[in-house]
């Protein structure tokens, strides 16, 4: 999983974006008669597209600094982030991060809702848990925020 911030230094008025690629990730084969393709054709489970194999179930965040008064170092953040999902008509929507269950992309893009109170840098820790258990850490770049 590779992250990839919307910006380092994060001006009064910007909001911090993270997004969230997957590497080397296994797909899940589907029936393809559902867009109108033979049912006979399919592709290789591991090479196809039809979202990820194993799905995620759960991502939380923390970071290395005190953000507010309400989360200290190492207390999770999700209840500040939001995740942009898929409405399903071309068009997507920004949802509670709290409210994530069975995400099934190769790639997230998460927004913080709120700047840090306190003024100090951040550097937020990522944990995806996917449907098989297995669980993915990674970090961002330092954060700095400008008043």
């Amino acid at each position: 999983m590779i992250v990839s911030e919307s910006d380092l230094v994060i001006e009064d008025g910007e909001n911090l974006e993270l997004r969230l690629d997957a590497q080397n990730i296994d797909f899940l084969s589907f029936r393809l008669s559902q867009l109108g393709h033979n049912q006979s054709f399919a592709y290789d489970c591991d090479k196809g597209w039809g979202g990820m194999k194993h799905r995620i179930t759960d991502i939380t965040i923390v970071s290395d600094s005190d953000f507010d008064y309400s989360h200290a170092v190492g207390i999770s953040l999700d209840d500040l982030f939001m995740y942009s999902k898929f409405r399903g008509d071309g068009q997507y929507e920004w949802v509670e991060l709290t409210d994530l269950n069975d995400y099934n992309s190769n790639s997230i893009t998460l927004k913080l809702k709120t700047r840090p109170t306190n003024g100090l840098n951040h550097k937020f820790f990522i944990t995806i848990t996917k449907s098989n258990s297995e669980l993915i850490k990674v970090e961002s770049n330092t954060i700095e925020w400008v008043e």
